[in-house]
């Protein structure tokens, strides 16, 4: 399965209003929680701390929107500033699902290999922050492990069945090509019929007019011969 950031297809431009629209969504549903969790803070949050926690949710959530394009580098900056939210100490309710979307994004439009290590970092970078010291707690890291587990194969059924949609219309295409081809050809060669028929018809026609003069030929010769001798 063909990553489509190097593909020959164009996405439509309702995919990247789609895309642009969904990034957006998450990007201002991320920040809105992050807000809120500012307010109940205590102690508030250093500036420093504060600055680098809006840079990350954006940097999590904004490159949605051309996840089709590049679904690699999108799980991978999503992985990124999961890890970098979890290590400032801030908690990883504030990104939202931004990250299952990424992993369905990468195993549908990604090549097998860079899904399956997406799928892998995705999951030991889940597990990552929820081992870390005060936030372990086993259910939610089998219920995450799961839940990204659910997103990849959701998305690996949707880029199976793309692929086969893609082959259907290739070979769709390649028939009505030769169709097309067989179609010139019998039009080709019922012209050419058409042409050698008119041209032994005229053929005919020319030896049966030849033929017709030859005999006023020679019927008008005979006549001058004997107009002398037999004028009746």
């Amino acid at each position: 399965m063909k990553e489509r950031a190097s593909g020959s297809h164009r996405l439509p431009a309702s995919a990247w209003l789609f895309d642009g629209g969904l990034a957006l969504v998450a990007a201002v549903v991320s920040t809105l929680v992050f807000a809120e969790l500012l307010g109940v803070a205590q102690p508030a949050l250093p500036r420093g701390t504060l600055a680098l926690g809006y840079v990350l949710v954006l940097l999590h959530t904004l490159p949605l929107a051309v996840r089709r394009r590049f679904p690699g580098a999108v799980l991978a900056l999503s992985v990124g500033s999961g890890l970098a939210v979890a290590a400032i100490g801030l908690p990883p309710v504030v990104l939202g699902v931004a990250i299952l979307v990424a992993v369905y994004s990468v195993a549908a439009y990604g090549d097998r290999w860079v899904s399956l290590v997406g799928l892998a970092a995705a999951e030991l970078g889940s597990a990552a922050i929820q081992l870390t010291p005060g936030r372990f707690q086993a259910p939610t890291v089998v219920s995450n492990a799961l839940v990204i587990g659910a997103a990849w194969l959701l998305g690996h059924f949707v880029g199976v069945r793309r692929a086969y949609t893609a082959r259907l219309e290739e070979r769709t295409a390649e028939l009505e090509e030769r169709t097309a081809q067989l179609d010139q050809a019998r039009e080709e060669l019922a012209r050419r019929a058409v042409t050698e028929e008119r041209l032994r018809l005229a053929r005919e026609l020319h030896d049966v007019v030849a033929h017709a003069m030859s005999v006023i030929a020679v019927q008008s010769g005979v006549g001058a011969h004997v107009a002398d001798t037999q004028p009746k």
